[in-house]
């Protein structure tokens, strides 16, 4: 069963929507995560923190808005990143859910 898992895993991290999904992520972690950390912080300044919520919440709108400039962005990193690890480029929108491989139970009951 961990093979047939692995396997399916393996065939849907090879694709290219996958490659642009973990682009686009990285970007809006590699935004927040600096944020977070200021938040946990205990002598956090809150006009500071404020101010950077504001600016990353601006760019979250900005990149919505201009989505299409935004998207193009993000296929071209993702397309560069595609061709280092050998991922065809291409969206591939006909591969299902992974689902897990069906085994045949046999049950035993007990005789009363």
């Amino acid at each position: 069963m961990a093979r047939h898992e692995a396997k399916c895993l393996c065939k849907h991290i090879k694709q290219f929507k996958f490659v642009c999904s973990v682009v686009i992520w990285h970007d809006i972690i590699n935004r927040i995560n600096p944020v977070s950390k200021l938040l946990q912080k205990i002598n956090v300044d809150i006009s500071t923190a404020m101010q950077i919520l504001e600016n990353v919440l601006l760019y979250l709108k900005e990149l919505r808005s201009n989505s299409d400039e935004g998207f193009n962005k993000f296929i071209f990193y993702a397309t560069e990143l595609g061709k280092e690890i050998n991922v065809y480029l291409i969206f591939d929108f006909s591969i299902g859910r992974i689902e897990a491989q069906r085994v045949k139970q046999n049950f035993t009951y007990e005789k009363v």
